[in-house]
């Protein structure tokens, strides 16, 4: 049975780790190399999205399996910021679990939005399987 539950400060490491190889594996397996969003494999940052957002555990059967952070754009609005799995749950229906009780959580919300890299195929085909629409965004980014 999938659980989504708020973190805590003791789990922050746990989380950091298990974003840190989710998100790796993903860009080492469509990029060959390791990339995540901004912060995904810091303490610190883990630690600030848990005191500025919503941020959840997702647990199957009471294990810590990835989590989840959303934060309020107005009253009916919500940004889900960002979701992970450890590699090991990806695939089997959690993350669809999780997705669901989070917007179940927010009963008055009936907004949502995120963003997920053009890269990824299997994210850019789980969103839309859950009603998500995809809206044209240019992303750009410059390296010195």
């Amino acid at each position: 049975m999938v659980t989504i539950g708020r973190a805590s400060v003791e789990e922050v490491t746990l989380l950091t780790e298990i974003a840190t190889e989710a998100f790796n594996h993903d860009a080492r397996m469509y990029l060959g190399k390791e990339l995540g969003p901004y912060g995904y494999n810091s303490v610190e940052w883990h630690q600030k999205k848990l005191d500025e957002t919503d941020y959840y555990k997702i647990l199957n059967e009471d294990v810590l399996a990835g989590g989840v952070y959303v934060s309020q754009i107005s009253d009916n609005h919500y940004q889900l910021e960002c979701i992970y799995l450890h590699p090991k749950f990806q695939g089997c229906g959690i993350g669809s679990q999780a997705m669901r009780l989070i917007e179940k959580a927010y009963p008055s919300v009936n907004k949502w939005t995120l963003d997920t890299p053009s890269w990824n195929p299997r994210t850019n085909h789980f969103y839309p399987s859950l009603g998500y629409n995809n809206l044209v965004l240019n992303l750009y980014e410059k390296t010195i």
